[in-house]
C-alpha cells in the first residue's frame, strides 16, 4: 500500500551530503576547475560554464553569428520554450522544424527541407535525454554550410555509437538546471569544437550573480525536499515549477563556486546516476510494450539514452496523468504546447502548423527513473497506465 505523503519528484537528481559538503570545500579552497573536468569526462578540449543552458546557447550563438553573414536558426518544433528565446536574444531568427512522430526529435526529412541559404545553424536537442541521429544531421549541415549547436541540456550522459552526445556537433551546451539528470540547480556549460574561441571576449558580460545566495538556498532547500517523504509538501507551494511562460531577460552570468564544487561532485558519479536511470527506463519498456494505447519513442539504432526521465505518447494523456498523480507516482506532462502554440512567442517563432510536434505536446507524459523510484513503483506505474488504457 502506498504510505500517506509521498510523492515521488517528476524528475531531477537526489543531492547526497556529501554532495554539499563536497561543494562548500570547493567554494573555500582553489581545487580542480569543474570546466577542466567535465571537458576531460566529454572527452573535448574545453567547456565554459555559464549561469543557465539557455545563455551558453545565447552565447554560442552569438559567436558563431559573427563568422557568417547568415541570420536563421533551426530548431524542432516540439521543445523547451526558452530554446527560441536565446536564439532572439542572440540576435537571430527562429524557423521551426517539426519533430519526427517516433523518436520525439528533428525530423530529419523535415530538417532537409528547411535548410536554405539564410541558415546559420540547426539545434538538434536530444530530447529526454535520446540522442538524435547525428549521421543524418552532420552530413546535411556540412553539406549546406551550417553550424550544428547540439542541446544537451537533458541529454548528459547519453551516447551514439560510443561517443558522447555534446561531442559531435560545432557546438553544443547542457543545463544544470533544477530537475535535470545533472544538476546544480541552475547554471550551464558550453562548448565550441573551434579552439580558437575568444573565451576571454565574453569577461566583461558574465558577471557573479547578485541571487547566488538565494540560489544556493534553494539548491539546499531541493537536497532536503527532493526525497518522496517530503517532496509533496513543498510541490504544495506556489513555487511556479509548472510554469511555461518565459522571457528574455534572463541572466548571463557566472555560476558560484559552490554550485561549480555541486557540479564537480556529482560528475563523479553521473556515470553511474545515468547507468541506474537507464535501467529503470528499460524495465518500464519493456513492461509498457504492448499496452493500448501508449506509445514509447524509439531511440536510434547504436544510441543509449541518458533517460532522465522515461517519455511516452498515451492517448489517453490527462486520465492517466491524473491517475498516475494521485497515487504519488510523479507523472509529468512537460512542455503542454508545441512552439508555434505558445501565443507569448508570437513574432519570434514561425507560425504554421507542425502535425507532429503538435501531437506530441497533446499526448507526451514522462515518468521518473531517478534512484527514489523502486520496482513496487514502476509496477504501479504500468498497471495504472494499462487499468486507464481499457
Amino acid at each position: 500500500m502506498l504510505p500517506m505523503f509521498r510523492e515521488l519528484p517528476r524528475a531531477g537528481t537526489p543531492l547526497k551530503w556529501q554532495d554539499i559538503r563536497s561543494a562548500g570545500l570547493y567554494a573555500v579552497t582553489s581545487g580542480s576547475p569543474f570546466a577542466a573536468a567535465f571537458a576531460r569526462w566529454l572527452s573535448v578540449e574545453r567547456v565554459w560554464v555559464v549561469s543557465s543552458g539557455r545563455a551558453a546557447l545565447c552565447l554560442i550563438l552569438r559567436e558563431l553569428a559573427k563568422r557568417s553573414p547568415r541570420r536563421e536558426v533551426i530548431i524542432p518544433a516540439y521543445t523547451c520554450p526558452t530554446v527560441p528565446l536565446a536564439v532572439a536574444r542572440a540576435g537571430l531568427q527562429v524557423r521551426l522544424c517539426d519533430v519526427d512522430h517516433a523518436t520525439g526529435n528533428l525530423d530529419a526529412r523535415g530538417l532537409a527541407e528547411a535548410v536554405g541559404d539564410e541558415t546559420l545553424a540547426v539545434v538538434p536537442v536530444h530530447m529526454h535525454g535520446i540522442p538524435c541521429d547525428m549521421r543524418l544531421i552532420l552530413p546535411l549541415a556540412l553539406k549546406h554550410g551550417v553550424f550544428v549547436v547540439e542541446n544537451c541540456a537533458q541529454a548528459a550522459g547519453a551516447t551514439l555509437d560510443g561517443q558522447k552526445i555534446g561531442s559531435f556537433g560545432d557546438a553544443s551546451f547542457f543545463s544544470l538546471g533544477r530537475g535535470k539528470g545533472f544538476t546544480a540547480y541552475e547554471g550551464g556549460i558550453g562548448r565550441i569544437a573551434d579552439s580558437r574561441l575568444p573565451i576571454a571576449d565574453y569577461r566583461g558580460e558574465i558577471t557573479e550573480g547578485l541571487a547566488e545566495g538565494l540560489t544556493i538556498a534553494k539548491l539546499l532547500a531541493m537536497a532536503v525536499f527532493f526525497h518522496p517523504r517530503l517532496y509533496w509538501l513543498i510541490r504544495a507551494l506556489p513555487l511556479g515549477w509548472d510554469n511555461e511562460v518565459y522571457g528574455l531577460d534572463f541572466a548571463i552570468s557566472r555560476m558560484g563556486r559552490f554550485r561549480h564544487g555541486l557540479a564537480l561532485s556529482l560528475l563523479g558519479r553521473l556515470d553511474e546516476i545515468v547507468a541506474e536511470r537507464r535501467q529503470k527506463a528499460e524495465y518500464l519498456r519493456k513492461q509498457l510494450r504492448g499496452v493500448p494505447g501508449v506509445q514509447l519513442l524509439e531511440p536510434p539504432v547504436g544510441s543509449r539514452p541518458s533517460y532522465p526521465w522515461l517519455p511516452m505518447l498515451v492517448e489517453k494523456r490527462d486520465k492517466s496523468v491524473r491517475r498516475l498523480r494521485a497515487k504519488g507516482l510523479g507523472a509529468y506532462r512537460l512542455f503542454t504546447c508545441s512552439l508555434n502554440q505558445y501565443e507569448y512567442l508570437q513574432g519570434i517563432v514561425s507560425q504554421g502548423s507542425y502535425a507532429a510536434a503538435e501531437y506530441v505536446a497533446a499526448h507526451l507524459i514522462t515518468l521518473p527513473t531517478h534512484e527514489y523510484v523502486t520496482r513496487w513503483d514502476m509496477d504501479q506505474m504500468v498497471t495504472l497506465l494499462a487499468e486507464v488504457a481499457f
